[in-house]
């Protein structure tokens, strides 16, 4: 039996999820109350929200004796039982996080005539995905896009490199 040696959550994605189903179960009820105004249009909105509520959830990834494993948590996945990304820690030399890209001079101008001239597509913080990199014995290399914090990819880093 494989033995856990770390697991990260985001406690922030989880509680996003928990309300993202409340209102998806309060949606629910209040269409199903009024399901006789318009059937149609009731179902599948009624079907849009069940959808959400099935597979809103949080992202985990976890680092075992002999797998690296990142997956959703969502009643959805449980139901389709989806085991997520697996990365076997046989095949892994070296886990590390790439330093961040520095900007240049003329790469901050550009930037800031597009942030000029569409204010609102900006990305939001936590919508961005931070990589992993896993370098592997075969010479590739893969990364794993996650939200998680820096702390915790680093917490991640270090269980991975401890067991190498």
């Amino acid at each position: 039996m494989p033995e856990n040696i770390y697991k990260a959550s985001s406690t922030s994605q989880l509680l996003f999820s928990v309300i993202l189903q409340l209102g998806c179960i309060a949606i629910i009820v209040y269409l199903y109350s009024h399901y006789n105004e318009n059937p149609n249009v009731i179902f599948v909105a009624i079907a849009i929200c069940v959808l959400i509520f099935l597979f809103s959830g949080y992202e985990e990834i976890s680092v075992d004796s002999d797998m690296v494993t990142q997956k959703k948590i969502s009643l959805g996945t449980w139901l389709l039982r989806s085991k997520g990304m697996q990365y076997e820690m046989s095949e892994i030399k070296t886990a590390f996080i790439p330093a961040p890209v520095k900007s240049d001079a003329s790469e901050i101008g550009i930037a800031m005539i597009l942030f000029a001239l569409f204010p609102k597509h900006g990305t939001h913080r936590t919508s961005r995905n931070y990589p992993i990199c896993l370098s592997l014995k075969s010479g590739h290399l893969l990364q794993i896009m996650t939200r998680l914090s820096e702390s915790k990819r680093i917490e991640i880093v270090d269980a991975i490199n401890s067991i190498k």
